[in-house]
C-alpha cells in the first residue's frame, strides 16, 4: 500500500486520468436506452390487473347510526359448477426473428378476437430479445400456447397458473345485494322523515351506500372481464442465453450446471466488454501516462549525465 500511496503521489496526473477513464466506463457500460422500443396499449376497458377486489368498509358517515354492511372473508361455496377463474400464462421461447415472432404473435391474438397488452423489443450483448403481452378468450388458451410454441425452435420455459375467484364474486353479489336493500329501506324512511336534519342525514347516508354499490358493481365487472381472457406473457429471444430461467424441478446437477454456464457466460461477455471500453477510451489516458513516463526517464536521464560530469 505504501508504494501505491507513493506513485499515487508522484504522479496525480495520471491518477487523475485513470479515475475519469473508470468512471466513464461505469457510467457507460450499460446498453443505451436507444436500442430498446416498446409499445403499449390500453387494456379495452378494464381497470388494471391490480384492482382491489377487497370489500370497502361500512358507511363513514360521522352522523352514521343505522345499518352496516360488515367486512368477512368470503365462504368458500363448492357447489358451484362453473368456477370464475382468472389464467395466466408464462412461455420463454428462443426463435429466429425477435420481431417476425412478436408480429406473427400480434396478428393471431386479434383473429382470435384478443388484444396486446405491451410489447418490448430491445438489443442487449446476447442478441436481440423481446417481450409481448396479450390477453386471449380463455376457452383459447390452449390453441393459443399450442400456436406460440409452433413459433419457437425451443421453447425454455412454460407454466400456467389460475386465480379462482368464484368465492369473491359470489360474496360481492351477496354484499351488493345487501347494500341495495338497505338502500331501499333509507329511501322509504325519507318519505316518513319530518325534520330537515333527518332528511339530509338520510340522504347523506344513501349517498354514501350508493357509492359502496357503485364500487362493488365495478369489481364485478372487472372480474367478469378478467375471466373471460387470459394474461399471455411471452418472452422470446435469439438467443436462449437473453430468456429468463427459472427452473421448475428441485436440486439436480443438471440445473445446477446450466445455471452456472448461463452466470459464466454472461460474466464473460461483460469482462470482454469492460475490456473493449478500457480501449477506447486509451487515448484519454494511454497517451498523457506515456507522456509522463517520458519526461520522468528523460529527467532521470539527464540526472545521470549531471552526475557523471
Amino acid at each position: 500500500f505504501n508504494k501505491i500511496f507513493i506513485w499515487v503521489k508522484t504522479n496525480k496526473l495520471a491518477t487523475f486520468l485513470v479515475i475519469i477513464v473508470l468512471y466513464l466506463i461505469s457510467k457507460n457500460t450499460s446498453p443505451p436506452t436507444f436500442l430498446g422500443s416498446r409499445m403499449q396499449y390500453d387494456s379495452a376497458g378494464i381497470s388494471g390487473e391490480s384492482f382491489n377486489l377487497s370489500a370497502p368498509s361500512g358507511i363513514t358517515s360521522k352522523s352514521s347510526s343505522y345499518i352496516r354492511e360488515p367486512v368477512y372473508e368470503a365462504a368458500p361455496t363448492p357447489d358451484i359448477e362453473n368456477r370464475m377463474v382468472i389464467k395466466n400464462s408464462n412461455l420463454s421461447m428462443q426463435v429466429e426473428d425477435v420481431r417476425e415472432t412478436i408480429n406473427a404473435i400480434s396478428i393471431k391474438v386479434r383473429l382470435l378476437k384478443g388484444y396486446v397488452v405491451n410489447t418490448f423489443i430491445s438489443t442487449p450483448e446476447f442478441g436481440e430479445d423481446g417481450t409481448i403481452e396479450v390477453r386471449v378468450p380463455t376457452d383459447t388458451l390452449d390453441a393459443t400456447l399450442e400456436y406460440f410454441r409452433g413459433l419457437a425452435i425451443k421453447v425454455v420455459s412454460e407454466n400456467i397458473s389460475g386465480t379462482d375467484i368464484t368465492d369473491q364474486y359470489v360474496d360481492i353479489q351477496a354484499r351488493l345485494s345487501r347494500l341495495e336493500q338497505t338502500k331501499a329501506t333509507f329511501e322509504a324512511m325519507i318519505d316518513k322523515a319530518v325534520k330537515i336534519e333527518e332528511i339530509l342525514n338520510i340522504q347523506r347516508e344513501i349517498f354514501s351506500i350508493q357509492s359502496q354499490i357503485d364500487n362493488y358493481k365495478g369489481q364485478l365487472k372487472y372480474m367478469e372481464e378478467a375471466s373471460k381472457t387470459a394474461l399471455i406473457r411471452i418472452d422470446v429471444s435469439t438467443s436462449e442465453l437473453g430468456l429468463p430461467y427459472e427452473p421448475i424441478d428441485e436440486w439436480s446437477p443438471k440445473t445446477v450446471f446450466k445455471q452456472a454456464y448461463r452466470s459464466f457466460l454472461s460474466d464473460l461477455i461483460k469482462i470482454g466488454n469492460k475490456a473493449i471500453w478500457i480501449v477506447v477510451y486509451a487515448p484519454f489516458w494511454l497517451i498523457p501516462v506515456v507522456a509522463v513516463l517520458i519526461i520522468k526517464a528523460y529527467k532521470k536521464r539527464k540526472q545521470n549525465l549531471n552526475k557523471t560530469q
